[in-house]
C-alpha cells in the first residue's frame, strides 16, 4: 500500500497547518545619519512594508570528469544577493524622501564619490514568517544591505482612490536564518533590534491579509487620499 495518501496529507495540515504568504513582518532599519532631521521612525518605515521575499539560495558546482560519468562539486555558495521590498508611500512622502536621501549618501550625486560602507548599510533588516497567531516561526536576517535601486512612481489624473507603492531593490552580500549576530555584524552603526518594535500592541505584523483588505476598501481615505 503507498505511504502517501489523501487522509495522512489532510491529517498532517490539520495539526500542523500551512505557511501563509500574507503572514510576515519586515524590521528594517535605516542608518541614523539617513533618519536626521527627517522625523520619521525605523518603525514606521517598517509598518509601510507591503511585500517582501525570502531570497534563493544556491550551490554553485564546476563539472568534474576523470573517467565515465562527469561529476559535479560543490565550488561556492550564492546567497541570490538581491531582495526586492515593496513599500506603501504616505501622504508626505516620508517614505519616498528616506530612501532618496539613504540612495544619495551611498554616491554623491556631484562628486560621484563612494560613502564608506560602514556609512550606508542598514543596521539590520530582518523578515519573518509569522503563523496564525502572528508568532515568529522563522526569521531571516540580511547581511551589509543597502538599496540599490528605486522603481519610479507613476501620477495620473485619471486615476482615482490608488496609491503609491515603492518598489526598493535591496543589495546584500549574504543571508542568514536567525536574528543579527552583532559580533561579526561590519556595520559600526548597529542598533537594538528592540529599538523599533513597539510594546503596544506586543505583536506587529508589518501588512498581513486582513490589513491589506482594509487598505483595499479605503482605509486611507481619513488621509485626504481619497475622493
Amino acid at each position: 500500500m503507498a505511504a502517501f495518501s489523501i487522509e495522512n496529507f489532510r491529517s498532517t495540515v490539520a495539526e500542523t497547518g500551512l505557511a501563509r504568504k500574507n503572514r510576515f513582518e519586515v524590521l528594517l532599519a535605516a542608518p541614523p545619519r539617513v533618519l536626521e532631521g527627517l522625523d520619521y521612525s525605523n518603525q514606521a518605515l517598517s509598518l509601510m512594508a507591503e511585500s517582501a521575499v525570502f531570497p534563493e539560495l544556491n550551490i554553485n558546482a564546476e563539472v568534474f570528469s576523470s573517467w565515465g560519468p562527469a561529476i559535479h562539486r560543490p565550488k561556492s555558495i550564492n546567497y541570490g544577493g538581491f531582495m526586492m521590498l515593496a513599500f506603501h508611500v504616505d501622504q508626505d512622502m516620508r517614505v519616498k524622501k528616506l530612501f532618496d536621501r539613504w540612495m544619495q549618501s551611498i554616491v554623491d550625486g556631484r562628486q560621484y564619490t563612494v560613502s564608506y560602507q560602514q556609512d550606508y548599510i542598514a543596521p539590520f533588516v530582518n523578515i519573518t514568517q509569522l503563523d496564525d497567531q502572528d508568532n515568529e516561526v522563522y526569521t531571516i536576517t540580511l547581511e551589509e544591505a543597502f538599496p540599490a535601486t528605486q522603481t519610479q512612481l507613476d501620477l495620473n489624473h485619471g486615476i482615482q482612490n490608488a496609491f503609491h507603492l515603492l518598489q526598493v531593490n535591496f543589495r546584500f552580500r549574504r543571508w542568514y536564518e536567525g536574528e543579527p549576530r552583532y559580533g561579526v555584524n561590519t556595520n559600526r552603526n548597529s542598533l537594538d533590534r528592540n529599538s523599533i518594535i513597539p510594546t503596544d500592541p506586543p505583536n506587529f505584523a508589518t501588512i498581513t491579509g486582513d490589513v491589506n483588505q482594509e487598505l483595499g476598501a479605503g482605509t486611507f481615505n481619513s488621509l485626504g487620499a481619497g475622493a
